[in-house]
């Protein structure tokens, strides 16, 4: 008759596997986190490069490749600015820039 603590060789053995297995599953888990985390960190440095290149680089090429030549506000958003500012209450200098009959603004004056 056996009792509770007996064990045979090959239920230690198979313990003894067991506990390699879980060990190696520990250490494998840790060297997959410092590979991530260094990946992480290395991307994190190659895109803040890449945003500070773009953010330096972009406004001259803009303006090289852009003229800055805008056209004027069609009468539509004039006439929803004037509302904002109103309703914003301040005393805003507005200047309204009538049109002639062909649909273009007249000129000052």
């Amino acid at each position: 008759m056996r009792s509770g603590w007996d064990m045979n060789v090959s239920e230690v053995a198979m313990f003894a596997l067991l506990l390699i297995i879980l060990l190696n599953q520990i250490l494998i888990a840790r060297i997959m986190s410092r590979i991530i985390g260094e990946s992480m960190y290395s991307l994190d440095l190659k895109l803040a490069e890449a945003i500070t290149t773009a953010f330096e680089t972009v406004p001259d090429l803009l303006r090289e490749n852009m003229s800055m030549d805008f056209e004027p506000p069609n009468p539509i958003q004039a006439l929803i600015s004037q509302a904002i500012m109103k309703k914003m209450g301040g005393d805003q200098n507005i200047m309204e820039i009538s049109r002639a009959e062909d649909g273009t603004f007249k000129p000052k004056g």
